[in-house]
């Protein structure tokens, strides 16, 4: 019977080894130019953003009832975002939506779902859709948001993801190990161009969906497709990244640069 020669530790509770000055710079090279780029073209970032939401949207509604407004935002100068005129739900549409959502809640019961992962996110989800067509019921046409009013938060609250994901990005990958750098960039570019397009994709669809449908899908929209996804898909890059660098570290002399507690 073959023995092995030398045995690793567990990989329980081990940590990389890192170069406190050298993450700090390479985080501080990747950071700042990021957010100063990114800052000082947020106008026209956003003017070219407006312009494809615009052309494709124009596809499917008239062209004449689409507007590009300037807003401003904070102490970071001028935005813009697109403008649609607001379509409100009708009484029989808000019922049958209601509807729909105890029909979901009682299936969830009867199935025992409730408690479960994927059973919390449609309880949440049935939740917040059936606040929102309550007060439709009662409150109809006194819904205190526009589709404009919405794209105009939709923008300024996507600025902030992105100003936040390129300071998160940078400190995720910048204080991980003393190599693979390569891997670093890599997913540092993925993470923020992943997310530029998404934003714009997700907007575009948002816009359609409440002009076409009604801003009764408004909160719907904003507490369950928003913010929450965008963390999700940043924490699964995320993911990736560390798978590779645990490969990276796991072969040869480079085994040596892992510290056990």
């Amino acid at each position: 019977m073959s023995k092995k020669k030398k045995i690793y530790y567990a990989r329980t509770y081990r940590r990389i080894k890192i170069d406190m000055k050298m993450s700090i710079l390479f985080t501080c090279l990747l950071m700042i130019p990021s957010l100063i780029v990114f800052i000082l073209n947020i106008d026209t970032i956003t003017q070219k953003l407006a312009q494809i939401t615009t052309w494709v949207l124009s596809q499917v509604f008239p062209k004449e009832s689409i507007t590009v407004m300037n807003s401003e935002y904070s102490i970071f100068g001028t935005m813009q975002y697109v403008e649609l005129p607001t379509t409100y739900p009708e009484f029989s549409t808000v019922c049958i939506n209601l509807a729909i959502c105890f029909g979901i809640y009682l299936i969830m019961e009867l199935l025992k779902k409730t408690g479960k992962p994927i059973g919390i996110f449609l309880l949440y989800t049935v939740l917040v859709h059936v606040v929102n067509c309550v007060f439709f019921v009662f409150g109809g046409k006194e819904f205190p948001y526009t589709i404009g009013e919405y794209s105009d938060l939709y923008i300024k609250q996507q600025i902030g993801i992105w100003i936040t994901f390129i300071v998160l990005a940078s400190l995720v990958v910048g204080f991980m190990g003393r190599k693979a750098y390569g891997y670093k960039l890599l997913t540092f570019m993925g993470i923020m161009l992943y997310s530029m397009i998404f934003g714009a994709v997700r907007y575009i669809v948002f816009l359609f969906l409440l002009h076409e449908f009604s801003v009764l899908y408004m909160a719907l929209l904003f507490f369950v497709i928003g913010p929450m996804f965008d963390f999700s898909y940043f924490v699964a890059i995320y993911a990736i990244f560390i798978n590779k660098i645990i490969k990276e570290y796991d072969f040869g002399k480079r085994k040596g640069e892992w510290k056990w507690s």
